[in-house]
């Protein structure tokens, strides 16, 4: 035992020195505090002296109840209808705290005299206000949980105080049917019916953490008793009564709940719900039945969330007039706390998980952009906000008053319960089989971090910048509920936290100079929550929603506030009751309050709804196509424990052409090894017919990749090129070899023999050209990998057509091209303006790259044109002149921003590949860039599972959090290893400018996932085609997530290179599918886009003609 606690105090110690604690001083005297946004007011001058306490010991302690540091929350309320914010605390171990704000930031504890704690003591979670009956004074909610058994009954009911109008309150839970006897977190208030008074969800948690209890991190939480008191609650208000409809709507579950919000965001008039949760239960988005039930989304709704989800909240992040969602999680912003802290994502739990229908849970935080169309797209880490350690409250509000809502997190543990050398260690295993060990003596030693909360500013892109610093809010707190607040009436929002173990926070916000409206909805004695206000300023348009409950465990002031920037007047609010009723407002003055009362209000007719015809809109008929693409599944892994992602997910590729000249497209689209290749010709009714191709069943146990129509030789037909390419067999298998199909002119194909050389390469692409001038086609195939040996390239080919037969000559006509790199996509074009073809190429781990005809040869000339720092993930090209200045432009997609891998000229993100260990398997590692430094990507378990020597040569997980890339691979000799470096991920458009090229990144909403394909389509007839982009990538390592926000793209890029998004509700245009590729395709005289998906079906959407488009819909 002794050594076991000087382990723990030197672990304890060493740690220490990481503690961001000892930063805030620093800080502090690098920052001109006096001029910061915000300022922290002492309790000496607020007189708010609350303190949730926090003490732990052998009989109660975190490893007994889970939640033992899950802390306290706030309610923001006037209590007293003088005008100003009164503040309620909750505290777990002592009496609940209320403050009456007295003005000028002074505050009355009033607490003792006020009757809001109960005689009997329990642990209090989450508190709200409302006034639940209509009296004209706020409430009081207070929920309750903790450790407590069945005969203890009485310290988990949920408490409601009725105010009694003279600032004292009395317990009524009993008399409005809420008494029952729940483990709850939090309760959310709303009307869920639009009848005009409010309903509740009660969230609540079972009281059984075997996981935690067990230390059994690697095992499925099993399911739990089926017991009404462990399942949320749902209560449908009939006149002042509480009545349970939990069973009856079908909204029981065994979820740990942490937090809940309730708004409209499909804004059909009724609030709806989205809770997230702890554990292994998924988040849930619970769509409103127009008041008679409610429909569980989730699945179609988010396509990935936070793993252990704490609180949550919604906002307009984007100002389009629909909610968004933000949840928190737990993933550590630097890399000492990942490598130490952060548990391991097992693969085997993880896809129990999804197959059992727990959706796809990653460990980080989670904004939810709604797409408008009721499904969301997660762009967490385009929007930087993913990583911001143990967190717990985030809230939207717009704190520096300039027309966007901000975001601020609280976060912090009491102690690093995760620390991998501290669970890990032997002595710590041994001392928990005791049945008398010491709590105090194993853990006291725990390392205790205390770490600043966030401050996210939203730049209006769909980017956040941490502000944290810069506003002055970096104090370390372990914190937990918080709220905004305008606690002097100035017109901005104030900050008010609940820590553990040290006095609550107040922020004075001091302002930024910008504008303010300040709207409070009211009906009656009540406020109108569920009603919302549209503000139309000039270029600023806002929309919000007024909601009893956000964060976590706590409420902020009944308030929709709007921080208008520099504007000197609102040209008009609009009022969207509870009931969807209209009040329209006109000319209203700035930096006011303004209050509105339904009662008092006049109602506008309601206009029937627009619709507008769009530029798309997805096929109802699938034209008798019933292609699925199918591949046989394998495990990348097994042997690269460290891939990115998979590599024999790669298809379906797809190619149009008329193959029997009729007149009419037809289509080929590959398939997986094992089933063959699918080739279907148009019929007069403008359906499809699926040929039967006996040479494409003979070949069915390829890989397609790439496919080209093209007619090699020279008989006015179309033959078939089929790229082969595979990470799961060896490059000298025959099923590498890429196949050519002749067209007998009729549409039936046969493969060639001796037509194309074997050549031993696994590959992506084809792409033809006339490149010697000889009248003849000739073949550019890019290489993509080396099976197994990742990043490798795989051999690019220059194949030149000699009297129909095509040999290599790579050597001959271009130097360096055949390993240019693991290439993706190819396009020939004259980019200088000489008439001969050149060629431009992407791939990963290269650089966009441009090979000019010089004497006809391809010369490399990339570095002359400016490309030499564009190394990335490159996927496709489409090529156009953008400028019409006739010098050919590309667009070029990329792996986009909303991923943890990020790259740039100064942080590059590497990778390192060789047989480290010499046991004959390749080993890979990437490499990240952090503060001056590069890190690891994988932790020590990955690493050393890939690289044993490892956990050999950094024996403890403190070792390996401290040690940097560097240190870890140089005990190898690298003089041989792959060595690469990536600059830059954004998808982008490049301007030819004659002598070198412009690169322009594409919009962010442009950059949510990988973009696979692209297409050019002119929707206004103005001559100028519009980028038609699709995307995604789902087979990646877990513990990055897998790329599925991409719902397709529409970008209008104007002559002057400008560039401007057009959103699904304007352009119809949704593909939020694994997309693969992208082809334009006639049927019965429309023109649509084929979209094809990665193990799933091709999607057919319409070009809609101009007479059927809104003129208005592009301004």
């Amino acid at each position: 035992m002794r050594r076991l606690l000087f382990m723990i105090f030197a672990l304890f110690m060493h740690v220490g020195c990481n503690d961001k604690s000892s930063d805030s001083k620093d800080i502090a005297e690098n920052i001109d505090v006096k001029r910061a946004l915000f300022s922290k007011l002492s309790s000496d001058k607020t007189g708010i002296d609350f303190v949730n306490v926090n003490e732990d010991n052998d009989v109660h302690n975190v490893y007994k109840y889970a939640y033992y540091y899950n802390g306290g929350g706030v309610a923001i309320a006037d209590l007293n209808n003088d005008g100003l914010q009164d503040i309620v605390f909750t505290s777990n171990m002592e009496d609940n705290k209320v403050y009456l704000n007295k003005g000028d930031f002074k505050f009355q504890d009033i607490s003792e005299t006020s009757g809001i704690n109960s005689e009997i003591q329990g642990w209090n979670t989450g508190v709200t206000t409302l006034d639940i009956n209509g009296d004209g004074f706020e409430d009081i909610f207070v929920c309750r949980s903790g450790f407590y058994e069945d005969k203890d009954k009485a310290k988990v009911t949920n408490l409601l105080y009725i105010n009694n109008g003279n600032l004292t309150f009395t317990e009524s839970a009993a008399e409005y049917g809420l008494d029952g006897f729940y483990y709850s977190m939090q309760a959310c208030f709303f009307d869920f019916d639009n009848d005009g008074d409010l309903d509740l969800y009660l969230l609540n948690h079972p009281n059984v953490f075997k996981e935690i209890q067990s230390g059994k991190n690697n095992t499925l939480l099993p399911d739990l008793p089926n017991e009404s008191k462990f399942s949320d609650q749902f209560f449908v208000n009939e006149s002042n009564k509480f009545v349970n409809k939990t069973k009856e709507f079908g909204l029981e579950n065994r979820a740990h709940g942490l937090g809940v919000v309730a708004f409209d965001y499909n804004n059909d008039g009724y609030r709806d719900l989205f809770v997230s949760n702890d554990f292994k239960m998924p988040n849930i988005v619970l769509l409103n039945k127009e008041g008679k039930g409610f429909e569980n989304t989730t699945e179609t709704s988010l396509k990935h969330m936070a793993k252990f989800s704490m609180g949550c909240d919604f906002g307009d992040v984007n100002n389009d007039g629909f909610q968004d969602i933000v949840s928190v999680e737990m993933l550590a912003a630097n890399n000492f706390r990942k490598k130490t802290n952060m548990m391991p994502m097992n693969t085997k739990i993880y896809w129990e998980y999804v197959n059992k229908g727990k959706q796809y849970q990653d460990m980080h935080n989670c904004l939810q952009l709604n797409n408008t169309n009721g499904t969301f797209s997660e762009i967490a880490w385009l929007s930087k906000i993913a990583e911001t350690d143990w967190s717990w409250s985030p809230i939207l509000a717009d704190f520096d008053n300039d027309g966007f809502q901000d975001l601020y997190v609280t976060n912090g543990f009491k102690r690093d319960i995760h620390f991998k050398d501290f669970v890990g260690s032997k002595e710590m295993k041994e001392a928990k089989k005791q049945k008398s060990y010491s709590f105090e003596s194993l853990t006291q030693k725990l390392p205790s971090t205390k770490t600043s909360n966030y401050m996210f500013g939203n730049n209006g892109d769909l980017t956040f910048s941490d502000k944290t610093n810069d506003w002055g809010l970096f104090d370390p707190m372990f914190s937990y509920g918080s709220a905004y607040v305008d606690l002097n009436n100035d017109g901005n929002l104030d900050l008010v936290v609940n820590n553990m173990n040290d006095k609550a926070q107040i922020y004075k916000n001091n302002g930024t100079g910008n504008n303010y409206l300040k709207v409070y909805l009211k009906k009656g004695a009540n406020y109108a929550y569920g009603s919302k206000v549209e503000l139309y300023v000039t270029d600023l348009y806002q929309a919000k929603e007024l909601a009893n409950v956000h964060g976590y465990l706590s409420k902020s002031e009944d308030v929709l506030h709007f921080g208008i920037s520099d504007k000197k007047k609102i040209d008009s609010l609009k009022i969207t009751w509870y009931d969807q009723k209209i009040t329209m407002l006109y000319d209203v003055k700035v930096n006011e309050n303004l209050t509105v009362d339904y009662e008092k209000s006049d109602f506008n007719s309601l206009n029937s709804k627009n619709i507008k015809s769009l530029f798309f809109e997805t096929a109802n008929l699938n034209f008798n196509v019933n292609y699925v693409h199918r591949e046989a599944e394998y495990d990348d892994y097994l042997k690269e424990i460290l891939l990115p992602h998979k590599l024999s997910q790669e298809g379906p590729h797809i190619d149009v052409a008329d193959v029997n000249n009729d007149g009419l497209d037809d289509f080929y689209v590959g398939n997986g090894s094992g089933f063959a290749g699918e080739l279907y010709v148009q019929q007069v009714d403008a359906t499809f017919l699926k040929m039967n191709q006996p040479a494409f069943i003979a070949d069915k146990s390829y890989e397609d990749y790439g496919v080209l129509f093209f007619d090699y030789d020279n008989d006015g037909d179309k033959d078939l090129y089929v790229v082969s390419g595979s990470n799961e067999v060896p490059l000298d298998s025959k099923y590498m070899n890429d196949r050519l199909y002749a067209n007998d002119g009729k549409g039936h194909f046969t493969r060639t023999k001796d037509v194309i050389p074997n050549i031993a390469a696994s590959g992506s692409v084809a792409r033809s050209e006339d490149i010697d001038g000889d009248g003849d086609l000739d073949l550019f195939i890019g290489g993509y990998l080396v099976p197994q040996k990742y990043p490798m390239a795989g051999k690019s080919t220059i194949l030149m057509n000699e009297n129909g037969s095509f040999i290599d000559r790579t050597a001959t006509f271009s130097t360096g091209l055949e390993n240019i790199g693991m290439v993706k996509d190819a396009a020939f074009t004259d980019i200088n303006g000489d008439g001969k073809m050149d060629l431009i190429v992407v791939g990963h781990w290269m650089p966009v790259s441009v090979f000019i005809n010089v004497d006809g040869s391809l010369e490399n000339q990339s570095e002359k044109y400016g490309l030499n720092n564009t190394v990335g993930w490159w996927n496709t090209i489409y090529l156009d002149d953008f400028n019409k200045d006739g010098k050919m432009d590309f667009a070029a997609g990329n792996l986009g921003l909303n991923s943890k891998h990020k790259a740039s000229e100064k942080g590059t993100f590497k990778v390192i590949a060789k047989d480290f260990d010499n046991n004959g398997t390749n080993d890979i590692a990437l490499a990240y860039y952090e503060n001056g430094s590069f890190y690891p990507v994988r932790g020590r378990e990955c690493s050393s599972q890939q690289v044993p020597d490892i956990k050999k040569n950094f024996k403890s997980y403190t070792e390996f959090g401290n040690a940097s890339f560097d240190d870890l691979y140089n005990y190898y000799d690298l003089s041989d290893a792959i060595k690469l470096e990536a600059q830059m991920f954004e998808s982008s458009i490049f301007i030819n400018e004659g002598n070198k090229f412009k690169i322009q990144s594409l919009p962010n909403d442009c950059q949510f996932a990988p973009t696979n394909g692209i297409c050019g389509v002119d929707m206004d007839n103005d001559g100028q085609k519009e980028l038609v982009m699709v995307g995604n990538f789902y087979p990646v390592e877990i513990e990055t997530g897998r790329y599925d926000a991409h719902i397709g793209n529409v970008v209008s890029v104007n002559t002057d290179g400008s560039m401007k998004s057009i959103p699904f509700a304007k352009s119809g245009f949704f593909a939020n599918g694994d997309a693969r590729s992208m082809k334009e395709i006639i049927i019965g005289g429309n023109a649509y886009l084929m979209v094809t998906n990665n193990r799933n079906k091709i999607k057919f959407i319409r070009e809609n003609s101009l007479s059927m488009i809104n003129e208005n819909q592009i301004q």
